[in-house]
């Protein structure tokens, strides 16, 4: 394509003259939830992971005393063949030993393999049990469901308990709550403090919404350098939203110097990755070259 750098300044004065943060990202709302919304979700839940500081040893020997730790991490070994053979139907029936002694740990593998198994009702009670025992996956999981099922204010206040114990989905779920009011009053503040977290863990969804918000001035104060710089690490991911709004930063030269061909780039990996915005702006472009050929 000739006269790019040309051409792309003649479509975006023309096309783009009015564009200005507001208006693109009034359609940059936000993801709640970002995980599966449905509890039977043939999406998984996270497996508890194995807690490698105990040996495969000393688990065998205390499940056999009884110990409830010991029962639950064996069977994770069992289901997972790491350590002993694998044997699904002696995880289970290790579990089941544990969660008896209200392993908070132990009922949320209960649901998660009775959720594997389409068994609804069985997984949602030992999941709230495991939830109501401080157990974090177990949290997160019940702030989906509620989600689904249309429950903002239980949604909110399980995420939060989840997103207190460090769960960086959660903290970007309880960030997205407080941004648009829902199952809890509005603090824009206190939503950019969430979303801080999740994004400061990587988190890219958070990453985005965090540059949105320094774009916006909602709970920061508004700043395009702080924008660019939280969208350019989501744009890192292919995160097409964070691409046309990266490739029209450095077209209009806000929060970074301006560079157009960088720009131009950016928008098409976005256009490639299915944004419609970014498609639309490329037909303009390839349109306006056509009519100089």
């Amino acid at each position: 394509m000739k006269n790019v750098t040309k051409s792309l300044l003649m479509v975006f004065a023309a096309v783009l003259v009015c564009w200005n943060a507001s208006a693109a990202f009034a359609q940059a709302t936000v993801d709640i939830p970002v995980a599966p919304g449905n509890f039977d979700e043939t999406v998984p839940w996270d497996q508890p992971e194995i807690d490698e500081t105990i040996s495969v040893k000393e688990c065998i020997s205390e499940a056999e005393k009884g110990d409830a730790v010991a029962q639950i991490e064996l069977a994770l070994r069992y289901y997972e063949g790491k350590g002993v053979d694998k044997d699904k139907e002696k995880a289970a029936e290790l579990a089941k030993k544990s969660a008896d002694q209200e392993n908070a740990k132990a009922l949320y593998f209960l649901a998660y393999m009775e959720n594997s198994a389409k068994n609804t009702a069985q997984a949602l009670g030992h999941l709230k049990m495991s939830a109501d025992k401080g157990y974090v996956l177990a949290q997160r999981e019940m702030g989906i469901i509620m989600y689904s099922i249309g429950n903002y204010k239980q949604a909110y206040q399980w995420h939060l308990k989840a997103a207190k114990q460090g769960n960086v989905l959660s903290s970007y779920e309880c960030g997205a709550f407080l941004l648009a009011g829902q199952g809890v009053k509005q603090d824009l503040k206190e939503a950019v403090v969430w979303l801080r977290k999740a994004a400061e863990a990587g988190f890219t969804p958070a990453q985005f919404e965090l540059g949105v918000c320094y774009a916006q001035g909602e709970g920061v104060e508004q700043s395009f350098e702080e924008s660019f710089k939280w969208i350019s690490k989501s744009a890192e991911k292919n995160h097409p939203r964070s691409l046309l709004i990266l490739g029209m930063y450095y077209i209009k030269g806000m929060g970074v110097d301006q560079d157009v061909e960088e720009g131009y780039k950016c928008l098409v990996k976005a256009a490639r990755l299915g944004s419609k915005e970014a498609q639309a702006i490329l037909r303009q472009l390839n349109s306006r070259n056509d009519d100089e050929d």
